[in-house]
């Protein structure tokens, strides 16, 4: 008994760890792909809405990779809760350590860029509607999003979207767990 406890403390010890580690490195790669892309056009996440589902698919790729770093690490096999513990603590860190650098860019960095970024994404909602023929309803809707704050630089957004972040990542951590976790075998073969 008193083994076994052992062990699953060393397992916790190695799980924390590497999973705030690979939480870091997710969060810097994250920061590297917003810095080069707001390096060579400050509205270039902006402006492609599929940009987003790029940076979403390399973020949940890197995390799956990272999960599978970590089981192994354990010698393969692990339980629903550790890889749901890992794979919240890679998510909270990641998306702390991108928030922190958010709220640098827009309020440092660049303090026009939110300004600039709201009205990239009116452009490309009015554009939008233009082509899908829209008419009235269009001016009506953008006007009713001028008057909205979406300004993304406002550290209430900034806030905001850190929320949407955790519940989103919490989401997708307990589909990842399920997906990741293997039990031991309780014969050796």
């Amino acid at each position: 008994m008193a083994m076994e406890i052992e062990e699953a403390h060393q397992r916790s010890g190695v799980i924390n760890k590497e999973s705030v580690r690979d939480g870091l490195y997710l969060g810097l790669i994250n920061v590297a792909i917003s810095l080069i892309g707001w390096l060579f056009d400050p509205l270039f996440f902006f402006k492609h809405t599929a940009s987003g589902f790029i940076l979403a698919a390399v973020f949940l790729g890197l995390q799956c990779l990272f999960l599978v770093q970590i089981r192994r690490t354990l010698g393969n096999f692990w339980s629903f809760g550790e890889a749901l513990r890992a794979s919240i603590i890679i998510a909270l860190i990641s998306t702390a350590v991108y928030t922190l650098w958010q709220a640098l860019l827009f309020n440092v960095l660049d303090p026009t860029l939110g300004a600039r970024a709201q009205q990239a994404i009116l452009d490309m909602v009015a554009e939008t509607f233009e082509k899908m023929g829209g008419g009235g309803n269009a001016d009506a809707a953008i006007e009713k999003m001028k008057s909205q704050d979406m300004n993304p630089g406002h550290m209430g957004n900034i806030l905001k979207g850190l929320l949407y972040g955790v519940g989103f990542w919490a989401v997708l951590s307990v589909i990842l767990a399920l997906i990741f976790q293997r039990k031991k075998p309780m014969f050796k073969a």
